[in-house]
């Protein structure tokens, strides 16, 4: 089966997954997206094809070179767009009949750039635009009782919108790129607590293929409905779960944990002490709980400034809007600081080398069947070496790195 069957590459057409014809999309062997630039207005300039952070850049107005060669975005279109908070939302629709203006009303006026809805109820594998404002909707789903997801992209970013992909009526996903920067964003619908645990068991797996598909150095946020209880406590999960999450854990809020401990993604909407009304994203009678959450990886949970439940909007009764702020500009300042722990390979000799390999020897990761496919079975042998190097050999505590030396400049230098 082609796994990417269900990407579609930008066309030009208004009611097409594409954005425009300044912006296309071609894949490479590898499945990634690249862009496709034409030279804006010039019908004899050559197309560029090439990756969103290769050296090699675009025709159209706004992009330029540096000394090195290096494609750039000039100081003004850099500065419209990422000196401004950019904000994400995920909200349960309950049907998007109906609805749709309003939806992009709220986004108008709450500032939310980006919307993952669940529960459309629309048919196909879509896009529409929606006015008033030049939002664009893409979309997938299979009965117009149930099910269904998409993602709202407001006026200023539909043209960065790169690549659409449909996993099918519970899970789909858009890969953007902006100031040249990949941002992968996954809107996400879980199945109700009661459904047969084969039906949950198929959503995490599409999950985790939907993941998978997103290099580990891109931007990756998972919008959605999951239908679990992460809880308030953070016992065991201290590298995801901030602690500050709403009511008690259960069997489907487990299922959250452990895939967001195995994929290294933080639960946003519990890093930010908050009160009840904006952790609570559903309400019905005198029961609140907390269903609906943003995943993000955690090497960049710093970069967000907020998450919260907005209550009040009367478009639906029960589910409530979470969103999510990301700031930019600050971010590659930080980020560019920051130090993770790192295993101590250098002590991979003598006994620890034995005790790594008989541990190693034992593991279930080398057990291969013909239908394992090979990005499954090269994920799982990264996640178990790394899993018992860091039992064997330990990890550093990570720190800054040393400052430069400055000594050599001095007065007779300088002269």
């Amino acid at each position: 089966m082609n796994r990417n069957m269900n990407i579609v590459n930008a066309r030009s057409s208004p009611v097409s997954d594409a954005s425009s014809l300044r912006l296309g999309v071609v894949s490479n062997m590898q499945g990634r997206a690249t862009l496709d630039r034409p030279g804006c207005g010039d019908k004899n300039a050559k197309v560029a094809r090439s990756p969103p952070r290769s050296g090699a850049s675009s025709h159209c107005p706004g992009m330029m070179s540096n000394r090195q060669g290096h494609g750039g975005v000039r100081d003004g279109v850099k500065n419209r767009r990422w000196n401004a908070r950019l904000r994400f939302g995920t909200w349960n629709v309950g049907s998007l009949t109906g609805k749709s203006s309003e939806v992009v009303e709220v986004m108008s006026r709450r500032n939310i750039s980006i919307m993952c809805v669940q529960e459309t109820k629309w048919v196909g594998e879509k896009a529409r635009e929606i006015n008033p404002g030049g939002f664009k909707l893409w979309y997938s789903g299979r009965d117009k009782t149930r099910n269904g997801v998409g993602i709202i992209v407001a006026r200023d970013y539909v043209e960065d919108v790169v690549e659409v992909f449909r996993k099918n009526d519970r899970i789909m996903s858009i890969k953007l790129v902006i100031r040249g920067e990949i941002v992968s964003v996954v809107s996400a619908y879980a199945p109700q607590v009661g459904l047969d645990a084969s039906t949950t068991q198929q959503f995490w797996e599409d999950l985790e293929d939907v993941v998978r598909r997103v290099p580990r150095g891109e931007k990756l946020i998972i919008g959605g409905d999951l239908n679990g209880h992460v809880g308030s406590s953070r016992d065991g999960f201290e590298n995801i779960h901030g602690g500050h999450g709403f009511g008690t854990r259960n069997e489907a809020g487990k299922n959250i944990l452990d895939f967001a401990l195995t994929y290294e993604l933080a639960i946003m909407n519990t890093w930010f002490k908050k009160r009840d009304s904006h952790l609570e994203t559903y309400k019905s009678g005198a029961n609140s709980t907390q269903i609906d959450y943003f995943l993000v990886r955690t090497t960049w949970r710093t970069s967000y400034t907020d998450c919260k439940v907005i209550p009040g909007e009367s478009v639906v009764t029960q589910h409530r809007m979470l969103v999510l702020d990301f700031r930019g500009k600050n971010h590659r300042r930080q980020v560019k600081q920051q130090v993770e722990p790192k295993i101590k390979w250098w002590r991979l000799e003598g006994d620890l080398q034995q005790s790594f390999t008989h541990k190693m020897v034992g593991e279930d990761v080398w057990r291969i069947d013909n239908e394992t496919h090979v990005d499954d079975v090269w994920l799982s042998m990264e996640l178990t070496i790394n899993k018992v190097a860091k039992e064997v050999l330990g990890e550093s505590k990570g720190c800054r790195p040393p400052k430069k030396d400055t000594s050599w400049w001095n007065d007779e230098v300088k002269q």
